[in-house]
């Protein structure tokens, strides 16, 4: 089978997907599945692909749909957690795509080589021509905080949103502290430079005070802590509400209880803002509304 006659059977499948639900992420992603277990088995039997019961993709999340798209497009945006979630159109559109592949000629199916190299193609049409297009039109959430909801859990569950989009906590938390800091202390702080072989980088620097975002502690985490204080600066690690608790009885754990001051993210955020509003309700709520604009911009 040539390339062009494995990039139409993809291509016819996904085209002949119902319209309401071609602009999701989840179908393209089921098809890299279904591709996948196509590499390895031929005839696709709904065993291969589908959950007991029929109901969901066999592994299929978001991440699973990462590592494939990987392979074609290495600068990607994570499918997130929603190309992991299978609606009722999911198994139907996996079952019309093993049908298309279940017709190809038996000197292709019974070949495991010559699979491969059709699956790559299948796999890298989706990517390029479907989902690199899907993804760019992804939006970060455009949270507003209502007047009464300027507060520690918003900050936080705003955090979460923005982790559910692009599947990274650390990277939300840097966002949402880069643009507090953009409106609340102006040219008082900077971005660190992403230098990936500095144990001392900090996620963001406050005159003389890093900032270092962690959804979980790791002994790294406490490495960078530890190259920060040795540079003679004082240090922070920020991490989600929820382990706040948890996070302080890590760092006692490895003895810089006395050394780094552990905060959540939404403490940290609003606690700033409250000060800057001078503990105004009303300038409360616009600071925050800035902060939220300015996240917007700065989280790709």
């Amino acid at each position: 089978m040539n390339n062009e006659k494995a990039i139409s059977i993809v291509r016819e499948w996904y085209e002949a997907e119902p319209d309401r639900y071609r602009s999701r992420i989840g179908i393209p992603n089921a098809g890299l599945h279904v591709i996948e277990r196509f590499r390895a088995n031929w005839p696709v039997r709904e065993s291969h692909y589908l959950t007991p019961g029929g109901g969901q993709i066999s592994g299929m999340s978001g991440a699973s749909g990462d590592l494939i798209v990987a392979r074609f497009a290495t600068s990607a945006r994570s499918l997130g957690s929603e190309a992991g979630r299978t609606s009722r159109s999911t198994p139907a559109a996996a079952r019309r795509l093993a049908a298309r592949l279940n017709r190809i000629h038996e000197e292709d199916g019974r070949d495991a080589g010559r699979r491969g190299q059709i699956a790559d193609v299948m796999q890298e049409w989706l990517v390029t021509n479907v989902l690199l297009n899907e993804l760019s039109r992804v939006s970060i959430p455009r949270v507003l905080l209502s007047e009464r909801s300027a507060g520690v859990m918003q900050v936080e569950q705003w955090a979460d949103l923005l982790t559910g989009q692009i599947n990274d906590w650390n990277r939300a938390a840097v966002g949402i502290l880069a643009a507090s800091c953009d409106v609340l202390l102006a040219e008082k702080h900077k971005i660190a430079a992403p230098l990936e072989d500095s144990e001392a980088r900090a996620d963001l620097q406050i005159e003389d005070t890093a900032l270092i975002a962690a959804d979980i502690p790791t002994p790294w985490v406490f490495k960078r802590c530890r190259a920060v204080l040795s540079n003679e600066m004082l240090c922070v690690l920020i991490v989600p509400e929820k382990r706040l608790a948890g996070a302080c009885q890590l760092t006692e754990a490895e003895g810089l209880a006395d050394s780094i001051d552990v905060e959540s993210l939404g403490r940290f955020v609003i606690g700033l803002t409250r000060v800057k509003a001078g503990f105004g309700r009303a300038e409360l709520r616009r600071l925050m509304s800035d902060i939220v604009t300015r996240a917007n911009a700065l989280v790709p």
